[in-house]
């Protein structure tokens, strides 16, 4: 075989099958980021602050870490799952491959969706807590400084997405099926267990993502809509601390 013939080899390596996801492993991959995300609020965040660290630059030196070893181990479980290094390869493993009309609207009507079913959600919720005079904890983070809430919009998104969507559901779907997204939601709603209060709630709109992946076999309408759903609040902040 000859160099021409190795390099066109290469370039055209597809990504390896997904192995099947049980259920010991699939909580075992939930399992410890949890416990990451319940450390860097309850302990990392306070200690930070203490320090006299301003809160937003405490609360994404906490979270940051744990969220870029999510990415980290979604790209080493990639490679170790034998996948070359190319660009469709990664593109097929990871479900990135181009939207059409219909995914744009499956988008567009999961986004409108998550945003009604979440609000009527949170207001049951929140007359449930009113009712037995509990109030729920608010992490209050001040003003976002504008870099730093970029990092953390970069590792939030697709450290997530590439761990749970990218690597983690397609080999759900190889030991649970058509219920894979059903798992898949359920164990990531119990990642945000750090704020326990919100997973009733969180155990209702954590599902809509994961079946739109997994109805969709393509996981840019998840990046969009955690784009959407959680960018787009601190964009928000960073351009009135700037004009500010």
């Amino acid at each position: 075989m000859n160099a021409i013939s190795v390099l066109s080899n290469k370039e055209n390596a597809v990504a390896q099958p997904a192995r099947p996801m049980g259920w010991l492993e699939s909580i075992l991959v939930v399992l410890i980021p949890t416990v990451g995300m319940i450390f860097s609020h309850y302990v990392a965040y306070p200690s930070l602050k203490n320090t006299g660290l301003a809160p937003f630059e405490s609360y994404v030196y906490a979270t940051v870490p744990v969220l870029a070893l999510m990415l980290l181990a979604a790209l080493v479980a990639y490679r170790r799952e034998g996948n070359p290094w190319t660009r469709e390869a990664f593109i097929q493993r990871f479900r990135l491959g181009r939207m059409n009309r219909r995914m744009w609207l499956w988008t567009a009507a999961a986004i409108v969706a998550y945003l009604a079913i979440g609000q009527v959600v949170n207001v049951i919720l929140m007359q449930f807590y009113h009712a037995f005079d509990y109030t729920p904890y608010n992490f209050a983070f001040g003003a976002p400084v504008p870099l730093l809430a970029l990092v953390m919009l970069v590792f939030n998104i697709f450290g997530e997405e590439f761990w749970w969507r990218g690597i983690i559901l397609p080999r759900q779907e190889r030991y649970f099926g058509r219920w894979a997204w059903l798992v898949n939601g359920t164990l990531w709603a119990f990642f945000h267990l750090y704020k326990w209060w919100g997973l009733p709630g969180l155990l209702i709109v954590c599902q809509i993502i994961p079946f739109l992946s997994q109805r969709l076999k393509n996981n840019w309408p998840a990046l969009l809509m955690h784009f959407l759903l959680n960018g787009l609040g601190m964009l928000i902040a960073v351009v009135i601390a700037l004009i500010k």
